[in-house]
């Protein structure tokens, strides 16, 4: 007789709401500002040297998904595809305009991170997640890439920029 399997347990974030300790406004703040500087590196690296095509690829999905937030954040419909064809010259003025809208939302002192945002994810299900938590994935979500990214250039023989948020680490 075969036993059934159990399901996987799911795990899910923490309302920020009651445990406030878990994603702190500096912890938020420290976590984009490495982001913007990590951003910045690769495109520095990026402008020195002609970035293939993969690199570019995952770093404009990567500024796309965060536009892609920020229009579910402000109830408005995305500009650009989640895996957009960009120049790297599109995802640097993308980028510029998400840092900013990102800098008014991280500086908000009111309730704004505890607001829920409903949204309808590309496959067609519908979530509901506060603002803080969709920062905090946002951010999260570029380190990840950006790891990608750094496997990929080694793979092809490039020394990738060095974007580890501490050095000795």
């Amino acid at each position: 007789m075969r036993k059934e399997r159990a399901e996987p347990e799911r795990y899910h974030l923490l309302p920020i709401t009651r445990h406030p300790s878990a994603l702190m406004p500096d912890l938020l703040e420290n976590l984009y500002s490495h982001m913007w500087w990590a951003h910045d590196e690769l495109v520095g690296e990026l402008r020195r040297m002609a970035p293939d095509a993969e690199t570019l690829r995952l770093f404009a999905h990567v500024v796309a998904a965060e536009h892609l937030w920020l229009s579910r954040i402000d109830g408005v419909k995305a500009r650009v595809a989640v895996w957009p064809t960009s120049s790297l010259d599109e995802v640097v003025e993308l980028e510029a305009a998400n840092r900013t809208r990102f800098r008014e939302l991280l500086q908000r002192r009111d309730d704004t991170r505890q607001q829920r945002i409903r949204y309808r994810n590309s496959a067609g299900n519908d979530f509901e997640n506060s603002v803080g938590e969709i920062l905090a994935h946002v951010a999260l979500h570029g380190h990840y890439h950006r790891g990608q990214i750094a496997i990929y250039q080694r793979i092809i023989g490039i020394k990738p920029a060095l974007t580890k948020m501490i050095e000795g680490g």
